[in-house]
């Protein structure tokens, strides 16, 4: 359920990831179902408006919940500890609020920190332990080894069996972005207009020595990997493994799965190797954060909820557009306007980062959706 800036405000949320034993059998002998569907609910039957939130034991949830119902908002993507959805499913239940957990999956610093050989390793040789990616608070494990999946699985599988928890959102589910939002490179002094090799991550040796074993060849040995197709998909399919396994596990619990991806899968494949049109997901939030994207008209949302829309038409998974609330703040685009050309471009609904961030005129723009 995300970019640089908005970030470093959200880093303390990769504390809140539960790890739990070893992944039980069950789960590691699920078979991957095509188009898995727990629940089978349609849009009618989901809540239209989300919003993300960061769970924490000094909030006062009863009257967050209460306000959010108020305005029409029923849905909640939580990041917490089981303490936490223990504690808060009452309350949303109580004001017909569904709740749905918000989970980092592959940027994981509760994995990372039991098993800092899994982190993931850039082109050069580099893993994350020993040169940091951008940030500190990026984590993100190797997809294609047998621990990080059966950790994932049980992390997860743990908070699926928590009653009341309606669905999993899996965010951070790609690798460490290889070109940045154009809007964020200054930021870090950078200017990527290819893909460098200090940023290309997703080279860890196991992941290597298990494309050496089905294709033969070395991809560092290519004059330039980024143009390796078979070294592209085949890292596109370390994460989308995951992803649709996760759907068989959310699928045995009866329940759903969404995930908070880029905001299209063109920009997802580009920027991040993040090949979210092939994920079994009952629906989704792509984050179409225009600020950070270099965005700047209605269109470029338009088309990012358009295509979105296409991609997950073949999939029978709805679109729930994403909007960072601050971009929203004292432009041409409010987020009234915002949700008209979600909805006219196919959306179902969509949601806000994040509930603190709403301002009182926003609060007002929502109740009036429609």
């Amino acid at each position: 359920m995300r970019l640089f800036t908005c970030l470093l405000v959200l880093s303390v949320f990769s504390l809140f990831c539960s790890c739990s034993d070893p992944a039980p059998a069950s789960l590691e002998n699920a078979t991957i179902d095509l188009q898995p569907k727990p629940v089978n609910k349609s849009a009618s039957e989901r809540p239209a408006i989300w919003c993300w939130d960061t769970w924490s034991k000094d909030k006062d949830y009863e009257s967050m919940l209460r306000k959010m119902k108020a305005h029409g908002m029923t849905g909640l993507l939580l990041n917490a500890t089981a303490e936490g959805y223990k504690a808060v499913v009452p309350i949303a239940q109580k004001h017909g609020i569904e709740l749905h957990a918000w989970l980092w999956i592959l940027n994981n610093r509760k994995i990372a920190k039991q098993h800092p050989e899994w982190l993931s390793v850039n082109r050069n040789g580099e893993s994350i332990r020993d040169r940091k990616a951008y940030v500190d608070y990026y984590q993100f494990l190797c997809p294609a080894i047998p621990g990080v999946r059966d950790s994932i699985y049980a992390q997860v599988d743990s908070i699926l069996q928590i009653e009341g928890v309606a669905g999993i959102s899996c965010d951070y589910t790609r690798y460490v972005d290889v070109i940045l939002p154009e809007t964020l490179q200054p930021n870090y002094g950078l200017v990527q207009d290819k893909e460098y090799p200090e940023w290309d991550y997703g080279y860890h040796p196991y992941m290597i020595e298990k494309f050496m074993k089905e294709y033969g060849y070395d991809p560092r040995d290519q004059v330039e990997p980024a143009f390796d197709w078979k070294w592209v998909t085949f890292r596109y399919e370390q994460v989308n493994e995951i992803v649709n396994k996760l759907a068989v596990i959310a699928q045995m619990h009866g329940k759903e799965i969404s995930a908070s991806p880029f905001p299209s899968p063109t920009v997802a494949r580009r920027i991040c190797k993040q090949d979210w049109a092939n994920w079994n997901l009952d629906f989704v939030f792509p984050m179409v954060y225009y600020g950070f994207y270099g965005g700047t008209d209605e269109e470029w949302i338009a088309a990012c909820v358009r295509e979105s829309k296409s991609a997950m038409d073949d999939r029978d998974a709805e679109v729930y557009a994403g909007f960072f609330v601050p971009d929203h703040l004292n432009d041409t685009i409010p987020l009234s306007k915002a949700w008209e050309i979600a909805r006219q471009h196919g959306a179902s609904g969509i949601s806000v980062y994040d509930f603190n961030s709403i301002t009182d005129e926003q609060w007002e723009m929502i109740r009036e959706f429609k």
